[in-house]
């Protein structure tokens, strides 16, 4: 029997992870029924709910599912997205800054990975990721797809323009009422 060469195991773990960090939406998989029938939704009604318990990646899907359109991608793990267009502008209604960080955030940022992005902070806060679209030539964050994060009560929802929402937990009805609007 052939002895284990333990250093290969590890190189070729490492070059599989920054694999997956480098473009986390093409290795995406659903963890759950639910999550796919969340996103073959989205592209078949203007609004979305996924009701379900915390085991089906509820927050984990949405960041998935978004960064991916903000990309301009065309499916997410086989299933069709909408297509909003690249570059485009979305919103994401937490309801607190520390939940934000500690859930909402943190997937995003794994969406996210290591494809070109910047991060807006006010303080140490994240306000806004800025992804480049698939497409996009331009290496100036300005002019790529922006989400925003924001905290319900604590900012004026009123005179954006966006082409997509994503409420973190279930919003007040006014919040959600003004987001419709835009």
């Amino acid at each position: 029997m052939k002895p284990l060469d333990v250093a290969s195991l590890i190189l070729g773990a490492e070059a599989t992870i920054a694999k997956l960090r480098a473009d986390p939406i093409a290795s995406f998989r659903f963890s759950s029924k639910q999550q796919r029938q969340f996103v073959t939704s989205l592209s078949l009604f203007r609004e979305t709910v996924l009701r379900s318990g915390n085991q089906a990646g509820k927050s984990t899907i949405g960041a998935f599912a978004f960064v991916a359109i903000a990309r301009g991608c065309s499916e997410l793990d086989g299933e069709p997205l909408p297509l909003l267009g690249a570059p485009n502008n979305g919103l994401v209604l937490a309801k607190g800054r520390e939940q934000a960080k500690e859930s909402i955030i943190r997937c995003y940022k794994q969406a996210i990975g290591d494809w070109p992005h910047h991060f807006e902070k006010q303080g140490t806060a994240i306000t806004a990721v800025w992804v480049k679209p698939n497409r996009s030539r331009s290496d100036d964050w300005s002019e790529w797809s922006c989400i925003r994060f924001f905290v319900e009560d604590g900012q004026d929802l009123s005179g954006m323009r966006l082409d997509w929402c994503h409420g973190d937990e279930p919003p007040k009805e006014a919040a959600w009422e003004e987001l419709r609007m835009r």
